[in-house]
């Protein structure tokens, strides 16, 4: 299987700190992915990874079938393209509902075709 989205033993180290350590990672086509952890987990140091944006330590990276030497060939291309904020965010109120409504539309419709996929 393909994924979207696939690490191999991704590490990123920074002198002595390893801010990213053997990372496997595979998100299927259409799948959410979320990163949750404390300050200093390697979440955006990963995204950014994921992005091009820093070239991994050690491991590889493929995102949409295309290998390690993608995102360096066209620097910037692949983080112009996610949206990525490096940083914290302040939403208004009416923000945080519209994306939990999105959330859920996009849950439902996921869950929709899987059961129309099944018939």
């Amino acid at each position: 299987m393909e994924y979207a989205i696939e690490t191999n033993g991704l590490s990123k180290s920074y002198g002595s700190v390893r801010a990213v350590d053997s990372v496997n990672l595979h998100v299927g086509h259409g799948e959410i992915y979320g990163f949750l952890g404390l300050n200093g987990a390697g979440k955006t140091t990963t995204i950014r990874a994921l992005l091009g944006m820093i070239r991994p330590s050690a491991g590889s990276v493929r995102v949409l079938g295309w290998g390690d030497w993608f995102p360096w060939a066209v620097p910037g291309l692949m983080s112009s393209l996610s949206g990525m904020s490096a940083g914290p965010i302040a939403l208004h109120s009416y923000m945080v509902v519209l994306l939990a409504f999105a959330a859920g539309v996009a849950a439902t419709f996921a869950w929709w075709r899987s059961a129309d996929q099944a018939r």
